[in-house]
């Protein structure tokens, strides 16, 4: 089920929160549920689901079991040429992404996601959730295919890539076509080609040095900046007469930007390029329609591609079904699957722990309680039985007031955090939950530590890195926590509260950052690409 950190671990304030930990305000508070009528919700988990296991994704499913498997397979496939189109060397996943295929019919709606949408990809601690009608779906939706190129940059390296990069590489592969045994990525957008013609162009210089645009760019400069980061990649990738590779100028400005040297020279240094020119040269490549598209054999990408099969049971289906809704603040929806989850005995203990979470969230401790005791006590073995019985306390501790309460709270949170990672040492969500016990108690150095651990089991969560901003922020460790800070600010593309309180921190400890800011704006600075 989705987690999320409490925000801010200073200030003991609650406010609400959506439940997307890379996009929430970091409390564990869901919204209140828009629920679906119970037939709705019932009709749902009563389908015959499947589930299709790969070396990387499974894929729960209402479609046939053909149509599952090819859903995984280009899943997998897509992985695959991202990773050598990137050339992301190792993207072992650190936490698992479960894919749902729910079929044509379904509102989202009943799983707490208002918006009408062809799929969507949610990040987690815990873990990924795609959910997706089916495989069609992939091709008319471009941000499960960029959401997940970002998971693979931010999971492969330690650099801090600059934003034009992350974002023109995770558009660049957005757009997917599956055909027979091929797969095309990298081809341009209906939107992408659109959004080109007269459009007013930034300056290079601007879009290389943006970190962060939302204080300063309009709307229409910001959607600008993904075109050009997009149209930036296919220059590069694809210019003419280049001596050496992508790869090898982009390891080259990396090394740069990261020994201190600044945005514009690094690129020219390292690219060979005066960015002066590169506006002009850029814009005549858009006009040739060079796209730059990669097509690969599937079989090729795959050569030893497997898929075990296994159908589900009711109780499976509503258990996954129900952590989905939890994490979206669907209660009533999530507390009617779980109740049908509790009544097998595989299921039941993390329907025991979903239920508590339910009535947590409503304020029904007592209740509650006694559903995480219950889960613990069916699976004491299972560290994530642990983990839930441990935020459980961590949000008692941040709810009351009382001093000498929130003290006993968190030393029980504590006592259970130490249980699940004695029983499992991998789980990011374990120590970035226990590191911040300690931040909201003033003992920075255990929650640095702590912290830093998760981070590295986890490097694609925004939501640790932003608490680590805090923590290093509060040690007094400023260059430590600007950069934690940026790093939020770079990988993070909405204005959201995570971006918000990462400009906070960063305003704090680096003097320079509104200087830079100020000096990155492209406003008055535009002009119209003639097409």
């Amino acid at each position: 089920m989705y987690k999320t950190l409490m925000w801010p671990p200073l200030r003991l304030k609650a406010s609400a929160t959506t439940g997307h930990p890379a996009l929430a305000e970091f409390l564990l508070i869901f919204i209140l549920a828009f629920s679906s009528t119970a037939a709705f919700a019932e009709q749902l988990k009563d389908r015959n689901w499947i589930e299709a296991r790969t070396a990387n994704f499974n894929v729960r499913s209402v479609l046939s079991e053909k149509d599952t498997v090819a859903l995984a397979r280009t899943f997998e496939a897509f992985r695959a040429a991202a990773g050598i189109v990137v050339n992301a060397g190792s993207t072992e996943d650190t936490i698992p992404t479960t894919i749902y295929a729910v079929g044509e019919t379904v509102d989202f709606k009943q799983l707490g996601i208002k918006q009408a949408t062809e799929g969507i990809f949610k990040r987690g601690l815990r873990n990924n959730i795609i959910l997706i009608r089916d495989a069609s779906s992939l091709e008319k939706t471009t941000s499960i295919p960029h959401e997940y190129t970002h998971v693979l940059g931010s999971n492969r390296t330690n650099l801090l890539q600059p934003k034009w990069f992350n974002e023109g590489v995770a558009e660049h592969l957005s757009a997917i076509r599956v055909r027979r045994n091929a797969l095309e990525i990298g081809s341009s957008t209906l939107r992408q080609r659109g959004h080109i013609r007269g459009a007013r162009w930034i300056p290079i210089e601007h879009i290389i040095a943006a970190t962060d645009y939302y204080d300063t760019w309009n709307q229409d400069e910001r959607a600008m900046f993904y075109t050009e980061a997009w149209a930036l990649m296919h220059y590069l990738l694809g210019r003419p007469n280049r001596k050496t590779s992508f790869t090898t100028d982009m390891k080259r400005y990396l090394r740069l930007v990261e020994s201190g040297a600044q945005d514009t020279p690094a690129f020219e240094k390292a690219f060979g390029a005066k960015t002066g020119l590169l506006n002009g040269q850029v814009q005549r490549h858009l006009k040739r329609g060079k796209f730059n598209s990669f097509t690969f054999k599937i079989d090729a990408l795959l050569p030893a591609f497997e898929a075990t099969v296994v159908k589900l049971t009711r109780e499976e289906a509503a258990l996954g079904l129900a952590q989905i809704a939890l994490g979206n603040g669907a209660l009533e929806n999530a507390k009617r699957w779980f109740e049908s989850a509790s009544a097998n005995e595989l299921t039941r203990p993390h329907a025991e722990a979903g239920l508590g979470d339910v009535l947590k969230f409503r304020g029904d401790f007592a209740a509650a309680e006694l559903h995480f005791e219950q889960a613990v006590a069916l699976a004491p073995g299972d560290p994530y039985c642990q983990l839930d019985l441990a935020e459980y306390w961590h949000y008692r501790a941040a709810k009351t007031e009382n001093t000498g309460e929130r003290k006993k709270f968190f030393k029980r949170a504590r006592r259970h955090y130490a249980k699940a990672q004695n029983l499992d040492d991998t789980m990011p969500e374990t120590y970035a939950m226990h590191g911040q016990t300690f931040l909201m108690q003033g003992n920075y150095k255990k929650a640095i530590k702590m912290l830093e651990k998760a981070e590295v089991l986890l490097p694609s969560a925004l939501d640790v890195r932003l608490i680590l901003a805090e923590a290093y922020a509060a040690a007094n460790r400023k260059k430590d926590s600007a950069r934690a800070a940026r790093s939020v600010l770079i990988w993070n593309h909405a204005d959201s509260d995570i971006s918000k309180h990462a400009r906070k921190i960063l305003a704090s400890v680096d003097s320079k950052a509104e200087n830079k800011a100020a000096r990155t704006t492209p406003k008055n600075n535009t002009k119209r690409v003639e097409r």
